[in-house]
C-alpha cells in the first residue's frame, strides 16, 4: 500500500519490489498453510507493510 500521508491510501504497488517480495510470498505461503491446518478452505486476504529502515526493508 502506498501512502500520501500519515493515513491517505493511494494505492499498492504490484508486483512488489525486489528488496521485500519472497519475504512476503514467505509469510503469505505460511499464513496460508496455518489457516488451511485450521479448516479453511477458500481465499483468503492479508495486508502486509513494508518499511524501509536505514538500507532495509523490515
Amino acid at each position: 500500500m502506498i501512502y500520501d500521508r500519515l493515513s491517505d491510501l493511494s494505492g499498492c504497488r504490484f508486483p512488489a519490489r525486489q528488496d521485500y517480495r519472497l519475504r512476503l510470498q514467505t509469510w503469505g505461503r505460511q499464513i496460508g498453510q496455518n489457516l488451511a491446518a485450521k479448516g479453511a478452505l477458500e481465499r483468503f486476504s492479508v495486508d502486509l507493510m513494508a518499511v524501509r529502515n536505514a538500507d532495509r526493508y523490515r
